[in-house]
This record gives structure tokens, C-alpha cells and sequence, in this order.
């Protein structure tokens, strides 16, 4: 006997014992109430006095209290348990769909697969003979009911319905068709149509358990994001959310591998549903030309004879043999129409918009050359026309078609195959530069030394502090308590402010104010010298840093969305609410407003009157700013992948996955991406391919977003009670250095002047000579 069948027994004789006390304190409850009943028939007589009456009755009354104090506990603790078996019953539901998907996408042999589904349709047997005997007890009404509880069995358990793995229903369909050539065609259509019906089952079925998949990893991933942010705040929780954080990581990782496993087999299936009812459309079309034919061969009345113009074009047309169906070819003249007058227009578009940003285009030696396209074997006529013999006519249609054919692939090698070459230009000016410029490199405007950088000050500030700003050589900075601080490069504060509400962002640069966003709504519109002149409530939690270009700030908040808004009338200018959770800043551009939400959605809004254009679904949410680089955009998500997306039409031009969560942005220089994953690992990848050229482990968490100074790349790192800075190679992902901080990191360093600053979780700022 199995220790699962013991527990079994077992978890029996506990309910049974249940039931009997159950039934022996309802009959003692009854027993009770009887004689309450009778003492108040005898008082009423004048057989007892008042004072034995009253005695009597406070006796009875407190054993009643006693007894059903018992009774709702007892049925507290059923309740408890039926909503634990319940929540078991769910979970081995869930197992059962997983077992049976393996053995669909021939993960698992179906021998082993099927016996463990058979043990775990036992179990909701089980589960459900449980949970049906405690409803009835929490429904009963008298101790009879539960005598026939107790005669309660045991439904028989269902028999495990056909699963068939995919492959075998492949070579199941091809033995149908080689049957065909030699077989009755009534007998193969029959078999067919089953066969169809077990395809598109299992199809529906793979569809619904990957989108079940897919539910419950949003709501892991919700629940690692707020996981990180107990690792961001600290305290004595936070060893459990790191323990907690790693176990989801890890249960996210299973669900994408079998994710990708399952999406590769629905992808077969498709394509094998389609070539299916291709073929199934072939046969009706010839059963169509046969039925046809037949029509032909019978004598036919006299007609008029066909006018001369049109007998002309039918015997242009007979002239041709097509692969296409007549129906494929009209169809095909109109896609192809509709690529040539594509062209044209956005060519037109293209003349008439303003002066972008250009890129010189590569040389022709960088330019990737179009495969050819070739016929493999010989065209296949659709039909068969006869016709009298003629004098040989110029395929004029198909010489048509072959123009436009042609036409339409140049064009599209032309616009939409990728380079070989990638440049990185500048974008409109975009002021929330706190980590760099908008791709998070500093240029030439600081740099950095193989040399360890030196100690130079410590300044504590308290809190939980923000990224911080640089402007002019001063550092601006917030903590969690709603200060906003204002430093010189050599740690003296040269002014405070408090604010209504915390500051968890970096505040932003707008020409003579600095304006700083709260977790309360509110942004704040302050004098470089401290004083706060404008209070504007945005109506939701400010978390992530407002995009300001020219005089307007696009703002994310948190639950209600993007916002557009007029610095200079303080006002809206648009909106987009959908409800879900929005935690990056946005990255804008002259036209476009780029940003993700943790709904798995990434938008490109147009900036003046955000009107989405576009928008793509990622494998995991983004709560960290995406980096426009020349005609496209790179962003992560917290599943680890990172996306290059053609600014134009939102088409992922590459996709590459890390492995684990990326909490923070991109870093690009010199077409390479640096981003660190939640796990310690920091990765080099080419912004051409997306192929991972390098990859460092650390050993640590890493919250933050790489910054890059000259050819280092730095991330911040946090490890128990410690952080530390690395500088990595940027050709090589080589460590060159590392310095250690005594408080964990959780924002990126800054370079100023010729000072490396990091603020720690400590509420300690930290700064190092550089050289």
C-alpha cells in the first residue's frame, strides 16, 4: 500500500470521527432543546417554582452555548478544510493538464505519462468524494442526513480519454494520404474527418493550457514586482523575499521554456491544418473540372456564337497555364497591388515630412544580398483547357505578373531587410538625462581609468534614496521620507526641501526648474536655488522619472496610465488609461512616445495627440525605460528577454533572452547592449544580430540599470548587507574592477566632474575619485 493511500485511509477516519461527533453533539443539542421545552411546560403548570426554574434553566442554557460553541468550531475546521481540498483539487487539475500536454508535444513517452494521469485522476476521484461529503455536512440539518453521508461511496474513476502525441497524428495523416492513391475515396474522406477532429481538439486544448500558463504567470510576475520592491525597501523581510523572489524566478523560467515548447507544436499544427485545407480545396476543385468535363461531352443545344472581343480574351487566357488556382491568382494581383501603392505613398509621406534625423545609408558591400527564389520541380496546371490549335502567343499576364513580382520583392529587400551596419544617433533633446544620455552611455563627457577609483566622502542623507540628477555640476536627489536634496560634488548640501510625499524617482532638468514627481501625485515645479514656485497634481503615484521634451512631460502613474502635459498652461494634453500598471519612464522622440507596462504591452503613442500606432506583446512585463537608438527602440522585460523593435511599425527586428528578469534598461554604445539581470548577470549583445557576444556573473542581485563611461560598462550590485560597483570591458565584458560599498545598491552610479557617486539604500551617499 502506497503512503498516499494511507493518507488517504487516514484523512477517512478523521472525517469519520468528525461525523460522529458531529451527530452526537446535534442529538445532544436536540436532546437540550427538549428539555428546555418541557421545564418551561412544568413551570407553566406550577409544578416547579420560579427559583428551580430559573436554576434549571441556566444550566441547560450554558451546556447549549457549550455544545454549539463546539458545533461551529467543528465547522470552522471543515471549512478550513474543504477550502484546502478544494485548492488541491485545483492544483491536481492543473497537473493533470500538464502531464496531458507533455504527452501531446512528446515530451514525456506516453506509457509513463498515461500511468501518472491515471494516479492523478484517482486523486480527484478522491477529492471529490471528500469534497462532496463535507458540503453535505456544512448543509446538515438533522443527525439522520448524516447517517447517509456516511453511506456516501466513491464515484468510479473516468477512464483516461485518448491522448495522442502530435507526431504520431502527423504520421497518421500521412498514412491516410498514401491510402488514398490505392484506397476508396469514401472510406479516406471518413478517416479524414476524424483525424481532423482529434487535431483540432488537441490544438484547442494546448491553446487553452498555454493561456492558462500565461495567467498564472502575470500573476507571478506581479507578485515578484512586488517582491523586488520589498527587496528595495529593506528591512528584516527581506531575506524571505529574496528566498521568495528566487523560488518565482525559477517557477517563471519552467513556465517559458514549456511555453516556447508548446507555441513550436501549435505552430506545427497550423501549418499542418492549413496544407489540409488547401488540399481539401484542390479536391473540390477537381471534383468541380470532372463534373465539368462530364457537362462538356453532352450534346449541347445551339447557341449564339460568342462575340469576337470576348473570344479573343478567352483564348488569351486559355493560352496560360498557372500553378495558381484562378481564385489564388486574382487574389495575388491584389496583394501585390496593394505592396506597389504602399510604396508609393510612403515614398510620398516620406517627401513631405519634416526633416528627421538621417542616417547615411551603408555602403553597397554592407547591404545584405536577397536569397533567390527558385520553383522546386515543374508547374503543376490547375486545369486542363482545350483548345484549337493556334499561332504561339506572347504570355502577356504572366509576364505582367512576373513585373510585379519582382517590383514588390526589390522593394521589400530595399525597405525592410536589416542592414549589416548599425549607427547610433542623437535624438531630440530628451531631459531626463540622470544615468548619461538617452541610451545611458556618457560619451566623452566623463571617463574612466582601468585604475580603482579612491574613496573620496560619504554624505548621509537618510531614506531610501532616488537616482540622482546631475545639472551643472550639482547632484538632485530624493528619498522615500519626500526630501529633496540639492549637492555639491565635494558632499555639502547646498539646500532641502520637503514634499508631500515620497520621491522614488530621479527628478528631471527643465531649463530653470527641476521638477521632481512624488508617490503622491504631485509634481513639483522648483527654482535651481530651492524654492518651489508650482505644485501640480497629476492624479496618480509618480514612480518613474517624467520624459520632458521642449514643454511638455509625458508621466507614467503607476495604475492610471500615461499623461501628456503642457508645462507651460499646466494642463493635460492627452492621456491613455488602460487600466494596467505603468513603472518606466518613457523614452520620446520627435514624433513618437515609447513605453511599456507590466501587462506585457509595449505602445509607441504619437506625441501629439497619443494616438497609439503602434504596440507589441512581450514575453514579460517592462518596468524599465526603453532606449531609442536611430530608427529603432531596445527594451527588456522582467521574463529576460531584450527586444531591438523597428521604430516604424513596431517589428521586432531581434529578440534575446537572458535567461531571467532584467529589472532596468538597456546601455547601448559602439553597437553593443549591456543589460544585468535580475540573477547578477551582466550581458553584452550585438545591436546588430542580437547575438550575446559576452556574459559576466556576479553572484549578486542586480536592480539597477547599466551606465556606460568611455569603454566601461558600470553596474551597481546588492548582496546582503553589502553592495558593490563593477566596471566591465565593454569589447569583452572582462571585470576590470570592482569596489565594494557597505549598503546594498539599488541605482545606478553617476559620473561628475571627476567623481564616481552612487546613493545607497542606506541613505548614504558615496563618492570616489576617479583620477
Amino acid at each position: 500500500m502506497t503512503i498516499k493511500a494511507i493518507l488517504f485511509i487516514i484523512s477517512i477516519m478523521d472525517f469519520n470521527a468528525a461525523l460522529n461527533n458531529y451527530k452526537n453533539l446535534s442529538e445532544k443539542l436536540i436532546a437540550i432543546r427538549s428539555a428546555l421545552d418541557k421545564l418551561e411546560d412544568f413551570f407553566q403548570k406550577g409544578e416547579i417554582t420560579e427559583k428551580q426554574y430559573k436554576i434549571l434553566r441556566k444550566d441547560y442554557e450554558k451546556e447549549l452555548n457549550a455544545i454549539q460553541s463546539e458545533l461551529t468550531a467543528l465547522k470552522k475546521k471543515v471549512r478550513e478544510n474543504l477550502e484546502r481540498m478544494r485548492r488541491e483539487r485545483e492544483q491536481k487539475i492543473a497537473e493533470y493538464d500538464r502531464y496531458k500536454a507533455l504527452i501531446m508535444i512528446g515530451e514525456i513517452d506516453g506509457h509513463s505519462g498515461k500511468s501518472k494521469l491515471e494516479g492523478i485522476l484517482k486523486d480527484i476521484t478522491n477529492l471529490n468524494y471528500r469534497i462532496k461529503q463535507m458540503e453535505l455536512l456544512l448543509n446538515v440539518q438533522n443527525p439522520k442526513q448524516i447517517d447517509e453521508i456516511k453511506t456516501l461511496r466513491p464515484s468510479e474513476i473516468p477512464p483516461l480519454p485518448e491522448i495522442i502525441p502530435i507526431d504520431k497524428l502527423f504520421k497518421m495523416e500521412d498514412e491516410l494520404k498514401k491510402k488514398r492513391l490505392s484506397g476508396v475515396p469514401g472510406d479516406y474522406v471518413k478517416a479524414f474527418e476524424e483525424l481532423d477532429k482529434k487535431i483540432s481538439d488537441t490544438r484547442a486544448f494546448l491553446e487553452g493550457f498555454l493561456n492558462r500558463m500565461l495567467e498564472e504567470k502575470n500573476k507571478l510576475e506581479e507578485e515578484a514586482g512586488k517582491l523586488v520592491i520589498k527587496l528595495r525597501v529593506g528591512g528584516e523581510n527581506e531575506q524571505q523575499a529574496r528566498k521568495d523572489l528566487m523560488e518565482i524566478i525559477k517557477i517563471v523560467k519552467d513556465y517559458d521554456a514549456l511555453t516556447q515548447k508548446i507555441s513550436k507544436a501549435l505552430k506545427a499544427l497550423d501549418e499542418r491544418m492549413e496544407t489540409r485545407i488547401r488540399h481539401k480545396a484542390k479536391e473540390v476543385e477537381r471534383a468541380q473540372v470532372e463534373t465539368h468535363r462530364e457537362r462538356e461531352s453532352e450534346p449541347k443545344p445551339k447557341s449564339k456564337p460568342t462575340p469576337e472581343p470576348v473570344k479573343k480574351i478567352e483564348e488569351e487566357f486559355e493560352e496560360e497555364t498557372f500553378e495558381l488556382s484562378p481564385e489564388e491568382f486574382e487574389e495575388a494581383k491584389e496583394v501585390l497591388k496593394k505592396i506597389v501603392e504602399e510604396k508609393a505613398q510612403k515614398e510620398l509621406t516620406e517627401t513631405n515630412e519634416e526633416a528627421a534625423p538621417i542616417v547615411e545609408e551603408p555602403p553597397p558591400e554592407a547591404v545584405e544580398e536577397l536569397p533567390k527564389i527558385s520553383m522546386k520541380g515543374p508547374p503543376k496546371p490547375v486545369r486542363r483547357v482545350t483548345r484549337k490549335p493556334s499561332r504561339k502567343r506572347i504570355p502577356v499576364v504572366a509576364i505582367i505578373l512576373g513585373i510585379i513580382v519582382a517590383g514588390g520583392l526589390g522593394f521589400l529587400g530595399y525597405r525592410f531587410f536589416p542592414k549589416k551596419t548599425a549607427k547610433i544617433l542623437p535624438v531630440l533633446e530628451q531631459r531626463y538625462i540622470f544615468m548619461g544620455n538617452p541610451q545611458h552611455n556618457y560619451g566623452t563627457v566623463a571617463f574612466i581609468t582601468e585604475d580603482i577609483p579612491k574613496p573620496a566622502w560619504t554624505l548621509d542623507l537618510g531614506g531610501v534614496l532616488s537616482q540622482p540628477l546631475i545639472v551643472g555640476g550639482s547632484l538632485y536627489l530624493g528619498n522615500e521620507k519626500g526630501t529633496l536634496f540639492c549637492v555639491d560634488t565635494s558632499g555639502r548640501i547646498l539646500w532641502s526641501k520637503t514634499l508631500a510625499g515620497g520621491v522614488l524617482s530621479a527628478p528631471v532638468d527643465h531649463g530653470e526648474d527641476i521638477l521632481a514627481g512624488t508617490e503622491n501625485g504631485l509634481l513639483y515645479f522648483i527654482y535651481n536655488t530651492g524654492d518651489i514656485h508650482t505644485r501640480m497634481d497629476i492624479g496618480g503615484s509618480i514612480l518613474a522619472t517624467p520624459a520632458v521634451i521642449k514643454n511638455k512631460a509625458y508621466v507614467t502613474l503607476f495604475q492610471k496610465g500615461i499623461r501628456a502635459i503642457n508645462l507651460e498652461g499646466k494642463s493635460t494634453v492627452w492621456s491613455y488609461a488602460p487600466g494596467d500598471i505603468f513603472k518606466s519612464t518613457p523614452a520620446v522622440d520627435g514624433k513618437m512616445v515609447f513605453v511599456g507596462d507590466f501587462a506585457r504591452r509595449f505602445y509607441a503613442f504619437s506625441v501629439n495627440d497619443g494616438k497609439i500606432l503602434w504596440s507589441f506583446v512581450s514575453e514579460g512585463a517592462i518596468e524599465a525605460p526603453p532606449v531609442v537608438i536611430d530608427k529603432s527602440i531596445v527594451c527588456a522585460d522582467n521574463s529576460g528577454y531584450v527586444y531591438r523593435i523597428r521604430k516604424e511599425d513596431g517589428k521586432i527586428l531581434w529578440k534575446t533572452s537572458t535567461g531571467n528578469p532584467i529589472p532596468g534598461s538597456p546601455a547601448v554604445k559602439d553597437s553593443v547592449v549591456v543589460v544585468a539581470n535580475s540573477m547578477g548577470d551582466v550581458v553584452g549583445i550585438s545591436l546588430v544580430d542580437g547575438k550575446v557576444e559576452w556574459t559576466f556573473s556576479t553572484g549578486s542581485v542586480i536592480l539597477s540599470t547599466p551606465v556606460i563611461v568611455d569603454k566601461f560598462a558600470l553596474v551597481t550590485t546588492t548582496s546582503g548587507e553589502f553592495g558593490e560597483i563593477y566596471a566591465f570591458e565593454l569589447k569583452t565584458g572582462k571585470a576590470a574592477w570592482v569596489i565594494p560599498v557597505p549598503t546594498p545598491l539599488d541605482v545606478s552610479p553617476v559620473i561628475v566632474d571627476k567623481y564616481l557617486i552612487v546613493a545607497g539604500r542606506n541613505g548614504q551617499l558615496f563618492a570616489y575619485k576617479t583620477y
